[in-house]
């Protein structure tokens, strides 16, 4: 296929938990790209994620422009996006692209990196990143195994206000350094500038803050967090907790309404949703 596309039709089992143990399956096309996508020297090969909705393998994105003149990608940039990738499982790295100043436009639904193969023990590798402002991945929930590496980013800032624990296991190992200082950024979350913070606060490396990707976009828990999901789209994109809602209504609360997901997760196949839930009639 070209790009490395593979398209499936994927059988989702939704394994429900109420009254009674019920299975559900939905049946959805989607476009499974790799092994490995290699972006490098010209923004056009970006088509190559057209349509992808997981990553099998590595996503590399690397030598993009010219470093003294951002201007011309910095438009391209804002123009690209792909909404339709939730998943890369293996590690994501990007090293000198010029004009790219945030990850948000790019990829929106990024939810998992896997990490089940590692850059030298790095699930996210972010290096000399001329023009990036703030990660931006507001979406992203976990990174499954691996560590992450931002190094060398002048203009990056939103790292104090990123808690890596909400996301990742092995918080420990991470190696960030040689990014923009801290004292000459002016991080602000949503809602701070309102006075109406809306973003939750945490204590992580000794500094207690509200949790932000950036200023538009609070940071949000892991994919198995309990409590307060109503809005989550995962795979497929168009399948949220809404939808799911309804859905379990009409399945299996014999048109009761449901009151709470309790647990929304990746499961190890990677195309499995698992749902538990109440009913109320």
């Amino acid at each position: 296929c070209t790009g490395g596309r593979k398209s499936h039709r994927h059988t989702v089992p939704l394994i429900i938990s109420a009254h009674h143990h019920r299975t559900l399956t939905f049946v959805f096309p989607s476009a499974v790209c790799g092994p490995s996508i290699d972006i490098g020297n010209d923004i056009s090969e970006f088509r190559r994620l057209e349509n992808c909705t997981v990553v099998e393998g590595y996503l590399q994105i690397l030598l993009i422009g010219d470093k003294n003149n951002n201007n011309i990608n910095q438009e391209v940039f804002r123009s690209l996006s792909f909404p339709k990738l939730t998943m890369i499982t293996d590690y994501l790295l990007l090293f000198r692209v010029s004009g790219l100043d945030s990850l948000s436009a790019l990829f929106p639904n990024l939810t998992v990196i896997r990490g089940q193969k590692l850059f030298y023990n790095y699930a996210l590798v972010i290096f000399e990143m001329t023009s990036l402002k703030d990660i931006g991945l507001f979406n992203l929930r976990n990174i499954t195994r691996g560590a992450i590496r931002i190094e060398k980013n002048p203009e990056l800032c939103y790292l104090d206000s990123i808690d890596w624990s909400l996301i990742m296991d092995a918080e420990f190992n991470n190696y960030i350094a040689g990014n923009k200082q801290s004292k000459e950024c002016s991080d602000v979350c949503p809602g701070i500038m309102e006075n109406s913070p809306q973003c939750r606060k945490t204590m992580f490396n000794d500094n207690y803050n509200y949790r932000c990707w950036n200023s538009n976009h609070c940071q949000k828990g892991k994919l198995n967090a309990t409590h307060g999901r109503s809005s989550w789209t995962l795979l497929p994109e168009t399948l949220t907790s809404q939808t799911m809602k309804h859905t379990f209504s009409r399945y299996t609360c014999q048109d009761g309404e449901v009151t709470e997901t309790d647990a929304l997760k990746v499961s190890s196949s990677h195309l499995m949703l698992t749902i538990h839930f109440h009913c109320k009639h």
